[in-house]
């Protein structure tokens, strides 16, 4: 065990010793002997997953150093309480110590800001103002920060965070946003409105229906994209491919028919017929973060596509009946619907979730039952020492 105590916190040292004086050297080997095709796979256009790994190298170096830090601290700890040199308090120090690191790093994820700060103006009302689900492209972020916007609770193009799932990150164009001007990748997610400066036109054509400027606030204009897909609607065309990354690549360079036609990772199970005429509908009747109902006019088998990111704790009930989630477009979220449907309702109730908050749970319970009964058998074991020694001194006394 006191091998184990010592060696695990030294054999974390050397690794932080390499990296800190190794610097790129050591990067190169660690990936060649982990990640050998690191040097091979790009994330964007001529810059590799190594490339994004040695932009990084700083903080790598500082997590090397700071989990050595904390498993010394915790080794440190154990060693105190097995040695006799400290109560078993100082465990309870252990479950202090990965809150601290997870409050260190989660902080450079979550920020947080008083809300007096961010103020609603013209501009804000008048998105609030339109109806119907949309999304803000802006290219004013210099005057408007890219997370203004989304706190109004107005949808935007380029996510909120920027550390968005990474096959919507991917249609994007990664970290450099490449995509923000290609007309297919604006139209598919439904950019309805881009904010512009004032003097300056939108550089390429969108479509076959202009652009047009609706509406003006000083320096800023608001323009309008009609050729924007809705945020439902329906196909009854069908294309399969192998993966996403064929998806994306038809998405940015292949015909704009994805009105017509919605692109899918499997063979769907409904039998379809494409009829030009049909009048089948479906329409946005409740709009939540966690819960989303549509209802349809269905009179053939049609596809739904929802321009939501698609993800797995995502559950779809077709007339109360759960379905299979379909991941359209590469990113977005498709479900088979058949003649006759009704309703739809995307629920988000992810599995993943749901067991590490039961293993939280159960966690807790135990850690309390293990200190309470630490604490508690201690105190009945020194009152019953207690009263032992006074029942002694009144039989001496006798």
């Amino acid at each position: 065990f006191n091998y184990i105590l010592i060696g695990f916190p030294a054999l974390l040292l050397f690794i932080a010793l390499l990296f800190g004086f190794g610097g790129e050297g050591m990067l190169s080997t660690w990936s060649s002997l982990f990640y050998s095709d690191a040097t091979t796979t790009q994330v964007q256009q001529g810059f590799t997953k190594f490339d994004v790994a040695k932009l990084n190298l700083p903080a790598i170096q500082s997590g090397a150093w700071l989990s050595f830090f904390f498993t010394a601290l915790a080794a440190l700890f154990i060693w105190l309480y097995r040695s006799g040199k400290s109560s078993a308090v100082i465990l309870s120090a252990l479950i202090l110590l990965p809150m601290v690191n997870g409050f260190r790093f989660n902080k450079r994820f979550v920020a947080t800001h008083d809300p007096r700060e961010w103020q609603s103006n013209a501009l804000t009302d008048y998105f609030q103002n339109l109806p119907g689900q949309y999304r803000v492209l802006n290219f004013v972020s210099n005057a408007i920060r890219e997370d203004y916007l989304p706190h109004f609770g107005i949808d935007v193009v380029v996510g909120y965070h920027g550390n968005q799932l990474k096959w919507y990150d991917n249609l994007l164009g990664g970290p450099g946003k490449t995509n923000m001007t290609n007309a297919n990748f604006l139209n598919i997610v439904g950019a309805k409105y881009f904010l512009l400066p004032a003097n300056q036109q939108f550089p390429i054509p969108l479509g076959d229906k202009p652009l047009k400027q609706v509406a003006t606030f000083g320096q800023l204009a608001i323009v309008q994209n009609d050729n924007a897909l809705p945020r439902v609607f329906l196909v009854d065309q069908y294309k399969v491919f192998e993966n996403y990354e064929q998806v994306n690549d038809t998405i940015l360079y292949g015909p704009n028919i994805f009105r017509d036609v919605v692109y899918l990772e499997e063979e769907p199970t409904l039998i379809y017929t494409h009829d030009s005429l049909s009048t089948d509908s479906v329409w946005i009747s409740e709009y939540k973060n966690e819960n989303i109902t549509l209802n349809a006019n269905v009179s053939t088998n049609q596809i739904l596509v929802l321009t939501e990111n698609y993800y797995d704790g995502w559950k779809v009930l077709v007339d109360g009946q759960e379905t299979e989630l379909l991941r359209a477009f590469g990113s977005f979220r498709g479900v088979e619907l058949p003649a006759g449907t009704k309703e739809i309702r995307f629920v988000f109730d992810s599995d993943r979730y749901n067991t590490g908050k039961m293993i939280t749970y159960l966690t807790t319970i135990f850690l309390i039952i293990v200190f309470g009964g630490y604490f508690g058998i201690g105190q009945m074991r020194r009152k019953k020492e207690e009263n032992e020694l006074v029942a002694d001194e009144q039989e001496e006394s006798n």
